[in-house]
């Protein structure tokens, strides 16, 4: 099984029927088996995507943390009451 790169997010263009790969930084643990969800912001036109939980990529240990991907200034942060 291979590594996911967090370095970019695949992103994709309904309209323009086009994937993109948005940069993102940060440090998020590597893993496998987690749950994403995407959440838009009407009022400022931005996105989150919520990563949760998941097993360690190589140990499988659990993981129970969530991290946030800001799409509208594409800053990865992990907020201070996770799971």
């Amino acid at each position: 099984m291979a590594q996911n790169s967090w370095n970019y997010v695949q992103v994709y263009d309904i309209a323009g029927a086009k994937w993109y790969n948005q940069s993102t930084t940060g440090t998020v643990a590597s893993r496998t088996q987690f749950c994403a969800s995407v959440q838009h912001d009407e009022s400022s036109s931005s996105y989150q995507i919520y990563v949760l939980g998941g097993a360690n990529l190589k140990s499988k240990d659990t993981i129970l943390d969530v991290y946030v991907v800001f799409l509208s200034i594409v800053i990865v942060a992990q907020p201070a009451d996770s799971c």
